[in-house]
């Protein structure tokens, strides 16, 4: 006699891989835009006491951008897609810089200026 209980053999998980991905991926998307909205709402909250005007239109599009620009940048930490990936991607460039060049850090973000002047 064993304790040994056989396994059905018709059985059939009731969540696929890709099912349990799915739900591993919401989780992640939840996490990060909680993250997100805490840290822009403070980081809004901060820039107003530092006496900057936050309530114009102009403003708050621009912030708004700033604050997809952070989720994206999460997203991305965390394998997940987002939409402005592909354009940050075509527009911007980390190249390594010059040793005499007085940086705080050995890499430097620059625009692509050549998509800029095809479009003038």
């Amino acid at each position: 006699m064993t304790n040994v209980v056989k396994f059905p053999s018709n059985y059939k998980p009731e969540e696929t891989l890709s099912d349990v991905q799915e739900k591993i991926d919401m989780a992640k998307e939840k996490y990060v835009n909680g993250l997100v909205d805490h840290h822009c709402s403070q980081l809004l909250a901060n820039i107003s006491l530092s006496g900057i005007e936050i309530e114009t239109d102009a403003f708050m599009k621009d912030f708004a951008f700033t604050v997809e620009t952070i989720r994206s940048a999460m997203y991305r930490s965390m394998r997940l897609s987002h939409p402005l990936q592909e354009q940050i991607d075509e527009a911007i460039e980390l190249v390594d810089t010059e040793e005499d060049e007085d940086f705080s850090d050995e890499r430097m973000l620059r625009w692509d200026e050549d998509d800029d002047d095809d479009e003038q």
